[in-house]
């Protein structure tokens, strides 16, 4: 996920001179995401859609062919990966008695530092 936003940033500072080298950055982390040893757990599942979702929409409404139709190409998977994150919301909210997990939450502190505050 870290990837896709820093992507997100080059792809919003794409220039005519880094042009090509913002569209192979692209091209070469989302290959990076279908692999098949990046799935694992359901969060892991969830943030590589929200990833794959990222770089849909900058290759979709980009302006350059090549990249609509390599987002056009992924649209099967990226259905089948949304519908799968559907499934398994339904498989645990008819789960009886899961155990409560407190989330994690993001602090600001004085000196302007994150701290995470686990379960």
């Amino acid at each position: 996920m870290l990837s896709a936003f820093a992507d997100c940033v080059l792809y919003a500072n794409k220039t005519a001179a880094n042009q090509a080298l913002v569209y192979r950055t692209i091209e070469q982390n989302v290959e990076k995401l279908f692999t098949p040893e990046y799935v694992e757990t359901v969060e892991e599942h969830l943030s590589r859609t929200q990833a794959l979702l990222l770089y849909q929409s900058m290759r979709l409404f980009d302006t350059d062919i090549r990249q609509r139709s390599f987002a056009e190409a992924n649209m099967d998977l990226c259905e089948s990966w949304t519908d799968l994150l559907g499934d398994l919301r339904n498989a645990t909210s008819e789960a009886p008695n899961l155990p409560s997990q407190k989330p994690i939450t993001w602090e600001v502190g004085a000196d302007l530092w994150w701290h995470i505050n686990t379960r």
